[in-house]
């Protein structure tokens, strides 16, 4: 899933629980936008968190390295402003 960060858990959910995968990879930036919930009720029971953003918090945990192998880039490529001078 591309943009996971800005996308709603519930969204995210539904394709991979519906279709029974076994694997799913989820990118995007969970630092950058997040996802946009319009109905206050719904943000504070917690809809405008993503689910890549919530195994990111997670961290390190025993219980997530057991269930989740996840890499986090060092350097964002995407960013990278090249200027040609000759």
């Amino acid at each position: 899933m591309d943009e996971a960060g800005r996308c709603p858990e519930p969204k995210c959910l539904v394709p991979i629980i519906s279709s029974k995968a076994e694997q799913v990879v989820l990118i995007g930036d969970h630092m950058q936008l997040r996802p946009i919930i319009k109905c206050k009720e719904a943000a504070e029971l917690g809809m405008d968190t993503s689910l890549f953003e919530r195994y990111a918090r997670m961290g390190t945990s025993e219980k997530l390295e057991k269930n989740v192998k996840f890499t986090m880039l060092e350097h964002q490529y995407s960013m990278v402003i090249s200027f040609d001078c000759a």
